[in-house]
């Protein structure tokens, strides 16, 4: 295997990936471009709508208030809840909120009468829902100095009531609280990107050739095929690692420019040390995904059937992504690194969250590299074939069919092929004659 021959191919595909203006757009304009202004859209359209939704004044309506005097004013209290006038039923635009009071049974000789709240809303009115969180704490501190109140007349202290009091209070830290979500969110962005990346160079320069009829013109050349299936692998590599970089530079430069993410964004920060680990992580992974996707595309007849091949590489790559992202690392076991994508998914959100297992994460590149070396060997042998490089896998399985479904056709033929007629008619038209 000649280094040169591989560098020469390497670098005549890359001259081609560069003059291809739709793929330069696709990994480098758009990302760079176009998804920060979307991110930046909508999140000043989203911060927009809620700072409306906080200002929103909430028309409240009170059934049966006359039950519980005192009820109308504590709602009145907050300057964004309107308490109609009258009593309405129904919950719309003038209602977005239902207070009814209903008294129950005297259970109780206790001379005091017992009454139920409910509240009805909307679920799918994003106001009637922002009017629930409004007045449910009100109705609460309302129930709770009524009952003091009652208590107080009974000659009870509160506190014997009321023994325990439970308090919340947060102890992590800004940056651990970020360090958290950008773990369940990097690994999924990582590996999207990375198999986008890959599959569009993979497709273009495998089945995209068998297409153009320029893969003849290669054969040609003095190289093996082994030699330019590496060289196609470390294309594709190279695409998919630099449109995972630039997509995450851009998105990372639009979450930064947004107002609303400096308070989420107050106190992270990402060592260097986390940058060298998650591109260590990130490297055998570049070349498993690659050696995949150039595989599939020597295996199809054209691009159109390239694509249909590596659907399920997308599918399964989000399926891994997702499933990593709810993942809990305190129970882990090494079998789990040598999951394809899962494993990467986790080591990378173990370094994101500072718990990294140096057992866990070198298990996951040795199983990548596995990958990547089982299906670089596969790609060289399916490009090897004279019948797969230059039609593809389907034609060989329809030719085998074909070839199978005729052979028994024949035999049957055979099989039913008279023998003449039996001997005792023959005998029997001489004697006749």
């Amino acid at each position: 295997m000649s280094v040169r021959r591989i560098a020469t191919i390497y670098l005549k595909e890359l001259r081609e990936i560069c003059r291809s203006s739709g793929l330069i757009f696709v990994m480098i304009v758009l990302p760079a471009v176009v998804y920060p202004l979307m991110i930046f859209y909508t999140g000043e359209t989203t911060e927009g709508e809620k700072s409306r939704l906080d200002a929103a004044v909430c028309p409240v309506s009170v059934v049966g208030a006359k039950l519980l005097p005192g009820l109308r004013e504590c709602l009145a209290e907050d300057e964004l809840i309107s308490v109609v006038e009258g009593e309405m039923d129904g919950v719309g635009e003038d209602c977005r909120l239902v207070v009814r009071v209903e008294r129950q049974p005297d259970l109780f000789a206790s001379g005091y009468s017992n009454f139920s709240v409910s509240l009805l809303y909307d679920s799918t009115d994003k106001y009637s829902r922002r009017a629930l969180e409004r007045v449910a704490p009100l109705i609460d501190d309302f129930r709770r100095e009524l009952t003091y109140e009652r208590l107080d007349r009974a000659g009870v202290s509160p506190d014997a009531v009321e023994p325990i009091r439970i308090s919340r209070a947060n102890v992590a830290t800004n940056e651990k609280i970020t360090g958290s979500l950008m773990g369940d969110l990097i690994p999924f962005v990582l590996i999207i990107f990375v198999i986008s990346g890959s599959m569009q160079i993979s497709v273009d320069i495998t089945a995209g050739e068998k297409d153009r009829k320029t893969i003849q013109t290669l054969l040609m050349t003095p190289a093996k095929r082994s030699e330019i299936a590496l060289a196609k692998i470390m294309v594709s590599a190279t695409a998919a690692f630099v449109c995972c970089s630039v997509n995450l530079l851009s998105i990372a430069g639009a979450f930064c420019l947004l107002p609303s993410s400096a308070g989420l964004l107050k106190g992270f920060s990402v060592s260097l040390q986390s940058i060298l680990a998650c591109l260590a992580v990130l490297l055998p992974f570049v070349l498993f995904v690659s050696s995949l996707l150039v595989a599939l595309g020597f295996a199809a007849k054209n691009q159109v059937e390239a694509g249909i091949f590596t659907m399920p590489v997308v599918v399964g790559g989000m399926a891994g992504a997702i499933s990593a992202s709810s993942a809990d690392l305190s129970s882990l076991g090494i079998a789990q690194a040598f999951v394809p994508v899962y494993g990467t998914a986790l080591s990378v959100k173990m370094i994101f969250m500072s718990q990294c297992s140096l057992a866990f994460i070198l298990s996951g590149i040795a199983a990548n590299l596995a990958f990547a070396l089982a299906l670089g060997f596969a790609a060289a042998r399916l490009f090897s074939s004279e019948s797969i490089a230059f039609s593809g896998v389907s034609d060989l399985v329809v030719s085998f069919l074909r070839a199978g479904s005729a052979g028994k056709a024949e035999g049957g033929g055979k099989d039913a092929e008279p023998s003449g007629p039996p001997p005792a008619l023959k005998g029997g038209g001489r004697r006749q004659k």
